[in-house]
């Protein structure tokens, strides 16, 4: 068995692969082994791997016939691994030499089951502040997390800083990776497949830790589906389907574990991918690809979850000209999104923080355009100033909780060392042996002497 496995999911890479290849080939730690699962690649991505490996027995290649999406990539991969431990490596990143080195002296120290490194973010395009600012909202300390926390620590609010769900930055421990992945839908998904995966991991993990300091993993940014560059109508209205499918298949998930922790944890994740589709509908196309994919939208989603979608971007520009004064023009964005929030149904959704701020935009919209009506002013300040209260005092607790928290788990860390270092000394020294009584002669004689 080798102590680590790499999967590398590949598809229309050919620029990218061959240096992540040779990334992992120049770990200083070798044993390992590597399978790199070609998604069907039109391009030149799967000759290229087969010269790259062709002399190192580590490396396999699985060639996939029909393109079914990261998600199917690995899990197909991770069903072929045998290592004790397992990373996964999209074929647009690459790996720093010593990340195996680094990863064995931690799991000897503390054998969890997850354990996330720290990245650097490359681009060719990015300015270096953005990059800066990417790396630090991915290189966050969470500390140790066991249990139920772990979950909550990346899809909640509980903890004052919360994870990322990317599978990129971690290292598993092997066959409770393996058998995770075996569990997960066979369905094919799209984009945010990794909130879905990392969803069923954490939820299975029994102990999280971060070494953020160690930035391992040489990420991409905007080779693949990242970015928040410009995008054509046909690729978000394929994307926002596929994220539909993504969140469908964790709500699924969810739902087989009927506890206020798995409706807590998928309710903030739906509440969150469905402002990450507002964002990418409005900040990613220009007006008239927002109004022609409007269509799309309804088609995928219910109408209170467009009602949100919308409102994502609207509730924001609604206070600025609010705050603002005076009425915008009919080109002002507000006017469009508006006119599109108020085509959609009515309906309340099952989330009452989705239907209160669909409900606050609609109301916010029709005070802006009667800004004589000076109660839906007084109502409007009050409700923010309320909700500001809520989301003040919401922080407390939660800051509170996490302290607590946090307190606790390093003492049982802390106990459970000790409660091994007891248990070897027992085995080592069996008490009534002469062994045992030596031992505590010379210690109370080094005492003694201080």
């Amino acid at each position: 068995m080798p102590r680590f496995s790499f999967v590398v999911i590949a598809y229309n890479v050919e620029r990218y692969i061959e240096k992540c290849v040779e990334s992992i080939k120049s770990q200083t730690f070798s044993d390992f082994e590597v399978i790199i699962v070609d998604d069907c690649s039109t391009d030149a991505t799967a000759s290229i791997v087969d010269n790259a490996i062709a002399e190192d027995s580590r490396f396999s290649l699985v060639r996939r016939r029909v393109n079914a999406g990261a998600h199917i990539a690995r899990k197909t991969g991770a069903g072929r691994t045998h290592g004790r431990y397992l990373l996964f490596i999209d074929g647009d990143d690459c790996v720093r030499p010593d990340l195996c080195e680094r990863l064995d002296t931690e799991f000897q120290r503390d054998d969890v089951d997850i354990l996330r490194f720290g990245l650097e973010v490359s681009s060719t395009d990015a300015p270096l502040d953005f990059r800066r600012a990417l790396e630090d909202s991915f290189n966050l300390d969470t500390g140790l997390r066991r249990g139920h926390e772990i979950l909550q620590s990346i899809f909640s609010e509980t903890f004052p800083q919360r994870g990322n769900w990317s599978v990129e930055d971690c290292c598993f421990e092997g066959d409770f990776a393996r058998e995770s992945f075996a569990m997960m839908t066979e369905q094919s998904l799209g984009r945010m497949e990794d909130a879905y995966e990392f969803f069923v991991l954490a939820d299975r993990a029994r102990s999280m830790r971060v070494i953020n300091d160690y930035r391992g993993l040489l990420y991409s940014y905007g080779a693949g589906d990242s970015g928040n560059g410009n995008q054509p109508r046909e690729k978000f209205e394929k994307g926002q389907r596929g994220i539909h499918d993504s969140l469908q298949a964790l709500m699924d998930y969810s739902a087989s574990h009927d506890d206020e922790i798995h409706r807590e944890c998928s309710a903030w994740m739906r509440r969150t991918t469905l402002g990450i589709v507002g964002r990418d509908w409005s900040g990613r196309m220009p007006m008239e690809d927002q109004i022609h994919s409007f269509p799309a939208l309804r088609d995928t989603w219910q109408p209170s979850e467009v009602a949100y979608i919308v409102s994502e971007p609207l509730y924001a520009r609604a206070v600025f000209v609010w705050q603002a004064g005076g009425y915008p023009d009919y080109q002002d964005p507000l006017v469009q999104w508006a006119q599109l929030l108020m085509s959609v149904p009515r309906q309340d959704d099952r989330d009452e923080r989705v239907t209160a701020k669909v409900r606050m935009c609609r109301e916010l919209c029709s005070a802006i355009e009667h800004r004589e009506d000076s109660r839906m002013q007084a109502g409007f300040l009050a409700w923010a100033r309320m909700h500001e209260a809520d989301r003040q005092n919401d922080l407390r607790a939660r800051i509170e909780r996490a302290r607590a928290t946090e307190v606790q788990a390093v003492e049982e860390y802390e106990a459970s060392k000790a409660g091994v270092a007891r248990a070897i000394g027992h085995r080592m020294l069996p008490a009534g042996t002469r062994r045992r009584e030596v031992v505590r002669a010379l210690a109370r004689r080094s005492l003694h002497r201080l």
